[in-house]
């Protein structure tokens, strides 16, 4: 779907992580563990402010701060953990399809399709491989999730200014 919907912040990720795979590592960990810490640091901050609401005889208000706030932060939780388990290993697998398709087929119509497909496939025989298929995974993942961080970071600077003539 994202390379169907939105196929340049797609191929900005798979192109970041191409040209900076181990930076890519290295914002990979931090992001994994800040959008996860941040999980923890909203959820207590919802029951805090519930409980502070109940506390101040705003009871009526408790209600509807645990039933959004819990439910925005499930959405949230599961959208990020969605992109960490599957988005990352989606984008390594395309990268690795993409250089494959582009050297032993370069002619090849559908080369989007096809360098997705034989990213997969040669992403799933690799991590059914005991020890090093686990090793592949965390990399993939951590590159991957570093990848989009980037890819992010990179689209939301804004572009410099023009030099006068």
């Amino acid at each position: 779907l994202a390379l169907w919907l939105l196929p340049g912040a797609f191929k900005r990720t798979v192109s970041q992580a191409n040209k900076q795979p181990a930076q890519s590592a290295g914002y990979g960990v931090l992001a994994i563990f800040s959008g996860y810490f941040s999980a923890l640091v909203a959820l207590v901050l919802i029951l805090l402010i519930g409980l502070l609401l109940g506390l101040f005889s705003l009871g009526g208000m408790t209600t509807p701060v645990f039933g959004i706030g819990l439910s925005a932060l499930s959405l949230i939780i599961a959208a990020f953990s969605f992109l960490v388990t599957t988005g990352s290993k989606l984008v390594i697998a395309y990268l690795i399809g993409q250089l494959l398709i582009d050297r032993a087929f370069p002619q090849a119509s559908n080369r989007q399709i096809w360098a997705l497909i034989t990213g997969v496939v040669i992403y799933t025989l690799i991590r059914s491989i005991p020890v090093v298929g686990l090793l592949v995974a965390i990399a993939a993942t951590l590159v991957g999730i570093g990848a989009m961080w980037l890819a992010y970071q990179s689209w939301r600077k804004p572009a410099p200014p023009a030099a006068e003539a």
